[in-house]
């Protein structure tokens, strides 16, 4: 009996290391930060591309510019969903992420139908940026918060809102939104 009450007692009083040391971010945030505005500066390029040449056999561009286009809307809402869970949630976190999967998913019906022939380029203007603009405030709502607990810095926003602007409006400048929208969301994935 003493032999197991002693074994017992080592098992009981062994603890784990600690460590002082930050474990890396496992929520995929960072990886998503990366590639969601990536995504749509490659989509904007092949915009570019496809508007440029409207020949015959464009068809493959008009194809992966669509693909691109919903990956990267998709990986944002994803990325409003981590952020959500980093700011706490709440309410507002809530509905960041309800708004920010809206908008990508309106973008991907939108992108799926003028890709497939259902839906003609005559789309209202309110309904195609539609899309966009609940993205980019979705995820502006929660990078705020990042900013008001101290996570990021007030730079960090201010890209970002810029990047998502450019993002969202309709003048083409796609490319150079992602870019910013890219190293806006830079210190939200360190984080």
């Amino acid at each position: 009996m003493p032999a197991t009450a002693r074994s017992s007692s080592i098992v009981l009083s062994h603890r784990a290391p600690t460590s002082t040391t930050t474990a890396p971010s496992r929520d995929g945030a960072p990886v998503l930060a990366l590639f969601g505005p990536l995504l749509l500066f490659v989509h904007g390029i092949l915009g570019w591309v496809e508007g440029r040449d409207a020949g015959p056999g464009t068809g493959w561009v008009v194809v992966v510019t669509g693909l691109t286009l919903v990956a990267g809307v998709v990986a944002l809402a994803l990325l409003a969903a981590r952020l959500a869970e980093r700011t706490g949630g709440g309410v507002p976190a809530t509905i960041a992420v309800v708004a920010s999967a809206f908008g990508a998913g309106s973008v991907g019906a939108i992108t799926v139908g003028r890709t497939l022939g259902y839906l003609g380029d005559d789309l209202p203007t309110a309904l195609t940026a539609g899309g966009p603009v609940l993205i980019t405030l979705g995820l502006a709502l929660l990078v705020r918060r990042l900013v008001l607990a101290g996570q990021v810095g007030t730079s960090a926003l201010a890209l970002a809102l810029l990047g998502a602007a450019l993002v969202a409006m309709p003048w083409g400048l796609l490319p150079l939104g992602a870019l910013l929208l890219l190293v806006g969301l830079a210190p939200v994935a360190r984080v």
